[in-house]
């Protein structure tokens, strides 16, 4: 989610996985033209993924001319533009939260709080937003409900409904945050508030070739020349 806007840029459907982690930043990094501030819970995954998206390859050197032994090899940093921020919710063993750490994962803890400032979406490092955006997502979605039988077989089925719903929170839904304005009009990708006709009629017909342009370049942001699993399964 965008937060200054409210705007949904994805949803994915998949397993809690290290590919699935990667394959969804990936697609959000494509949709922006720079990386903003990414402000995450501290799924462990997410540390490699980021890197594995948004890095720059350093060759580092002996120590001293004297060193001896195998050359250093390069090793993977990560881009200067990058910058997540991280929320650790702390609990005990009965599940009761204990305390909340925040730090930067990459950039600076203090960069990251003028960003925060700046933009006017709160006074710290915090994943409210999404946390209450799940709960709007599942309220009106009876497919995610806890106990429901509405639930979804297959998952590409789940994947194109929560998109659909999307793209009803986005253009069609105002938002009292946002002064009575949609997520969209808040973007600047509209200037009114669209109707449900207006949506289902709205022509929408992909180039073949740019969604292949897109996948293309998406298959290069996943292709990591330093990936250690790569590495390890070869």
């Amino acid at each position: 989610m965008a937060v200054s806007s409210r705007l949904l840029l994805g949803v994915s459907v998949g397993d809690r996985n290290a590919e699935q982690a990667d394959r969804f930043v990936a697609q959000i990094v494509l949709y922006l033209k720079s990386l903003p501030l990414f402000q995450v819970d501290n799924w462990k995954v997410y540390y490699g993924a980021f890197l594995r998206i948004a890095y720059r390859v350093v060759h580092r050197r002996r120590r001293s001319a004297s060193q001896r032994g195998r050359r250093p090899g390069p090793v993977l940093a990560p881009r200067e533009d990058l910058r997540v921020a991280v929320v650790n919710k702390v609990r005990d063993a009965r599940g009761k939260l204990v305390k909340v750490l925040r730090f930067a994962l990459y950039g600076t803890l203090k960069g990251a709080k003028k960003i925060i400032a700046d933009s006017g979406i709160g006074r710290r490092i915090n994943t409210s937003f999404i946390e209450r955006l799940h709960a709007t997502m599942r309220g009106q979605t009876a497919r995610l409900f806890r106990r429901t039988r509405a639930g979804s077989m297959l998952v590409g089925l789940l994947q194109h409904q929560l998109w659909l719903w999307r793209d009803v929170y986005n253009w069609l839904r105002v938002h009292r945050s946002l002064q009575g304005r949609t997520p969209a009009m808040a973007a600047g990708l509209t200037d009114h508030l669209w109707s449900v006709p207006e949506y289902v009629r709205y022509p929408v017909h992909p180039d073949p070739y740019d969604e292949a342009e897109q996948e293309d370049r998406l298959k290069e942001l996943l292709d990591c020349p330093l990936d250690p699993r790569k590495r390890a399964a070869g």
